[in-house]
């Protein structure tokens, strides 16, 4: 199976649209929680930590950075200068879905923007016989 940056996109625009959704059912939950006693934060079902992680054995993400992008960086909306840097010390952007492919493919963004059409030849069959 090989993924190309548009089917990646796909799947981390409907990752990020449903955490968007999630967040606001939490917070209207949480701020009408006072009218009942049985009130719990309610959550919607999610398989977004599935598909994060298959993401990750497909595109071979050793270091978790789709599960960083998408938990810990709010789907990039989070991200700023400083909160990830090189060993150099630059500045490493991961504000967008074209910024996290880029880091995972190990290529700049200009490179990136070049082959944006290229897919990654990586199979299910070779992630997991490594």
């Amino acid at each position: 199976m090989k993924i190309t940056f548009e089917k990646f996109k796909e799947i981390m625009e409907h990752i990020a649209a449903f955490e968007t959704l999630q967040d606001k059912i939490s917070s209207a939950s949480r701020e009408y929680n006072h009218l009942t006693k049985d009130m719990t934060e309610f959550e919607i079902p999610s398989t977004t930590f599935d598909t994060v992680f298959v993401l990750g054995l497909l595109l071979e993400d050793k270091d978790d950075w789709i599960c960083y992008w998408v938990y810990e960086l709010d789907c990039g909306r989070r991200w700023e200068e400083g909160t990830v840097v090189s060993k150099d010390g630059e500045n490493i952007p991961l504000k967008t879905i074209e910024d996290l492919w880029a880091m995972l493919n190990k290529v700049d963004n200009k490179t990136f923007k070049n082959n944006l059409e290229k897919p990654i030849d990586k199979t299910i069959e070779n992630v997991y016989n490594k």
